[in-house]
C-alpha cells in the first residue's frame, strides 16, 4: 500500500465498517454491476462506487447486503469522510482521527472507542449511536427522522438538531 492519511468512502447501499488490524486492507462485498474502486492518491485512501445497474435491477430480492470493510493499523489518521445513501457505518476500534464527517440518507451510524478533534454526523432517516468517544472540538449531529443516543462522550461544543423522532440527542455522560 501507498501511505495514506485520509480516508474517503462514497457508496450507495453498502454497509461500512472500520476495524483494527496489523496492516491496512479493504474488502468489498458487492452486487452485480455495482463495483467499488479502491485507490490511494495524494495521501487519501478513496473507495468509490461505480454503479452500472439499471433501475429495474433494484427491484426484487437481493441476498446479502453490500459491505465495505476497511482494516487499519493503530495510529493517527487525518480525515474520515463517508457519504452513502442507505446502509450503516460502524467504527468501533480505538482509532484517532483529526476529523470525521459521516452522512447517510437512510441508515445507522455507530461509533465507539474513538478519539477525534472534529465530528460531524448526519442521517436523514436512521439512528446515530455514539459511545465512549472523545471529541476535542465540535460535535455536530443532525437527524431528520430517527434517533440519536450519546453515552460517555466528551466534547468542547455540542450541536444537535432534528425534525421528527428523537432528533435531539438523549445524552448520558456528556462533558463539555
Amino acid at each position: 500500500w501507498t501511505k495514506f492519511e485520509n480516508i474517503t468512502i462514497v457508496t450507495n447501499t453498502a454497509d461500512n465498517e472500520l476495524v483494527y488490524g496489523e496492516r491496512a486492507w479493504v474488502t468489498c462485498y458487492e452486487q452485480n454491476n455495482a463495483h467499488h474502486t479502491v485507490t490511494v492518491k495524494d495521501g487519501t485512501l478513496r473507495i468509490e462506487i461505480n454503479d452500472e445497474t439499471e433501475w429495474y435491477e433494484h427491484i426484487g430480492i437481493n441476498l446479502g447486503s453490500p459491505k465495505i470493510t476497511v482494516c487499519l493499523p493503530k495510529g493517527h489518521y487525518g480525515n474520515l469522510d463517508i457519504i452513502g445513501s442507505t446502509g450503516s457505518v460502524t467504527v468501533s476500534a480505538a482509532f484517532d482521527f483529526v476529523a470525521m464527517d459521516i452522512a447517510l440518507s437512510t441508515g445507522d451510524i455507530r461509533l465507539q472507542n474513538i478519539s477525534v478533534q472534529q465530528l460531524r454526523l448526519s442521517v436523514s432517516t436512521g439512528r446515530i449511536t455514539v459511545n465512549h468517544v472523545e471529541c476535542l472540538g465540535n460535535l455536530d449531529i443532525h437527524v431528520s427522522t430517527g434517533k440519536c443516543e450519546l453515552t460517555n462522550v466528551t466534547c468542547q461544543n455540542l450541536k444537535s438538531d432534528g425534525n421528527t423522532g428523537d432528533g435531539a440527542c438523549c445524552t448520558d455522560g456528556i462533558v463539555h
